[in-house]
């Protein structure tokens, strides 16, 4: 657990502060740098603060933060998303794949497979459930696709952040965004226990 969320803080890190060294940031000292980009590593998984403008950020950076989103905490905060472990047992088992193994072995302890299968079906439906929400709320919303993607993913990993289009969203759209936070704050497995007959 702390493992996987130390991981991708330091990636989130690194990929914003090169993404955004000769952008928004490009007026700070290094250090500055580096403090804000930690700084949006950690927010845009969980707490959604922010201390700039969204909309000052390049392309790039806002996709590192919708994919950071989408990721979201770790299983045992409040956050949302689909889960750093859940991301880190996915990847692991596409490596282990791709290497012909059957099994996962991390710090020489065993993933089940029963665990494998969660984290196969919770990255594949969630990402079935954001990019449906992409396809509605490009038919229904007058927005930039990037700004529906920033859209969706903040809804899904219950941060917050915007790019300035959640007032302005339709009915329709404003359904999606509630069904993505309330589908992103419970989790996949969850939200799917209710249509499963016990």
């Amino acid at each position: 657990d702390v493992c996987s969320s130390d991981l991708f803080f330091i990636v989130g890190t690194i990929l914003i502060y090169f993404s955004e060294m000769r952008g928004t940031l490009s007026r700070q000292d290094w250090f500055d740098k580096l403090m804000t980009a930690m700084f949006y590593s950690v927010s845009s998984r969980n707490a959604g603060l922010q201390i700039n403008d969204m909309a000052e950020f390049n392309t790039t950076t806002i996709l590192i933060l919708a994919i950071l989103m989408f990721i979201g905490a770790s299983p045992s905060s409040v956050g949302g998303g689909v889960r750093t472990t859940t991301v880190g047992i996915f990847i692991l088992y596409m490596f282990s794949f791709i290497r012909g193994h059957n099994n996962i072995n991390v710090f020489n302890r065993r993933i089940g497979r029963d665990d494998v299968q969660k984290a196969i079906v919770v990255v594949g439906l969630s990402t079935i459930l954001c990019v449906g929400a992409i396809l509605i709320l490009s038919i229904t919303e007058d927005a930039s696709l990037l700004s529906i993607v920033f859209e969706v993913a903040s809804a899904f990993g219950t941060t917050g952040l915007s790019l300035g289009i959640t007032s302005s969203l339709t009915l329709v759209g404003k359904i999606v965004i509630m069904v993505l936070m309330f589908v992103g704050r419970i989790g996949m497995l969850y939200t799917l226990l209710f249509f499963i007959p016990k």
